[in-house]
């Protein structure tokens, strides 16, 4: 065999090769976003708890940095409203229940990305106990 022939077969190879790396890099990418995405939402669950056992009235703030790519949708209506979803370029990724204690997050759905301080506040509106969020 002679060196051109060497040479078409490893580029053959290498050609082959390509397409799954990329495809495994962007996967990679997407999954390290996604786990940043959920240790904020664990802040962000963890503090809603703190707020809501200390009772209505209660507030504290939390900075979180959400990836660019990547956002987080705080609550919204129906079941929901007990919930925090992480999204990577418009697809849902996860979906965090605050089930321990079950804590209803009140007010419209919040989309947070990037660096933002939210603030949690405990009420109870109308008979209706649970934690708003809102942007500083």
């Amino acid at each position: 065999m002679g060196l051109p022939f060497r040479l078409a077969i490893a580029f053959l190879i290498v050609g082959l090769c390509v397409p799954p790396l990329v495809t495994a890099i962007e996967h990679f990418q997407t999954e390290t976003d996604i786990a940043a995405a959920d240790s904020e939402i664990g802040r962000i669950e963890n503090a809603a708890a703190r707020v809501y056992y200390a009772g209505a009235g209660s507030t504290c703030t939390v900075d979180v940095n959400i990836d660019p790519d990547c956002e987080v949708v705080i609550g919204g209506t129906g079941g929901d409203a007990y919930s925090i979803t992480a999204y990577s370029r418009g697809v849902e990724q996860t979906k965090t229940y605050l089930e321990r204690p079950p804590i209803r997050l009140l007010g419209d759905a919040l989309t947070v990305t990037g660096p933002v301080t939210l603030i949690l506040t405990c009420q109870n509106l109308d008979g209706v106990y649970g934690v708003t969020v809102s942007v500083q």
